[in-house]
């Protein structure tokens, strides 16, 4: 099957200049991880990828490439599933990490049937996918955090989200901001970053295979970058033991009781200095 890259797909959305080659910097860890993804990203029908991982996401029950049929197909078996689903575009960050405030740091991407149906089925929608490949190439967006993006509050990744951000949105709105202002606002300053950029449904692969692959390689060495910089608040939700950034000033360590599901809880100390962060950027800006 032919190799189609990221940079390389038509942009078949209605704004303009969104997929077009990465010309990111070379130098500093985030610039290559962003550079990595925007311009050596692999596309084919089956398999979306950085090329750099394939022969780790090749060993035996690791990964899987499913059309929209078979996916469903297997759903009926109701097997547990920890493979990384390698269909679905990936997703190393959510948001804009070179000019977000705030960074969590998760593990992977989850997996659900809305992901399938709106990435690969005849029914996809265009819309969403050229939010997915604007997300990667770092272009602009009026909801850099696509999932806070009303037009994608039909996806699950949306209510995912929401159910975490929401009493921050009130809370901002509170002081002199609409709640689409304070939702805009969030979505410009937060971003979510991967250690894996693949789905799954559950993950249970081994630190051994998390740290061999070059896409994790590349998210570590940017969030430990990013890290230095006293401007960002970094939040380490998951896989606190693999991102390995030791808590500072402006590194915050979620609380045990919230890591599994990653809950920005009203109330939580990791929940709370996102807050005040996103306040005290509000007041100066």
């Amino acid at each position: 099957m032919p190799v189609t890259r990221l940079a390389d797909i038509p942009d078949t959305s209605a704004k303009a200049g969104i997929l077009t080659k990465s010309n990111a910097a070379s130098s500093g860890a985030l610039a290559q991880l962003r550079a990595a993804w925007a311009d050596q990203a692999v596309l084919t029908g089956a398999e979306q990828i950085l090329p750099a991982d394939r022969t780790h996401l090749e060993k035996p029950r690791v990964a899987t490439t499913l059309t929209y049929d078979e996916y469903i197909a297997e759903l009926a078996d109701l097997l547990p599933d920890s493979r990384l689903h390698l269909s679905l575009c990936p997703q190393p960050w959510i948001g804009n990490p070179a000019t977000a405030r705030v960074i969590v740091l998760m593990l992977n991407p989850g997996l659900g049937p809305m992901d399938y149906y709106a990435e690969i089925s005849s029914a996809k929608n265009e819309e969403y996918l050229a939010a997915l490949h604007r997300n990667l190439l770092g272009h602009p967006s009026e909801y850099p955090f696509f999932f806070l993006d009303p037009q994608f509050i039909w996806h699950p990744g949306a209510t995912y989200w929401h159910r975490r951000f929401d009493w921050m949105i009130g809370e901002l709105a509170k002081h002199g901001m609409s709640v689409a202002a304070s939702t805009k606002f969030i979505a410009r300053e937060v971003c979510c970053m991967q250690l894996v950029p693949y789905h799954s449904a559950n993950f249970r692969l081994g630190d051994a295979f998390v740290n061999s692959l070059k896409s994790t390689k590349l998210a570590k060495a940017s969030a430990r970058e990013l890290a230095k910089e006293e401007s960002r608040k970094i939040v380490v939700m998951r896989a606190q033991d693999l991102w390995s950034i030791p808590e500072s000033d402006n590194v915050a360590l979620a609380e045990d009781a919230h890591r599994r599901s990653a809950f920005l809880t009203r109330g939580s100390s990791h929940g709370d200095a996102i807050l005040e962060h996103l306040q005290r950027l509000r007041r100066d800006s």
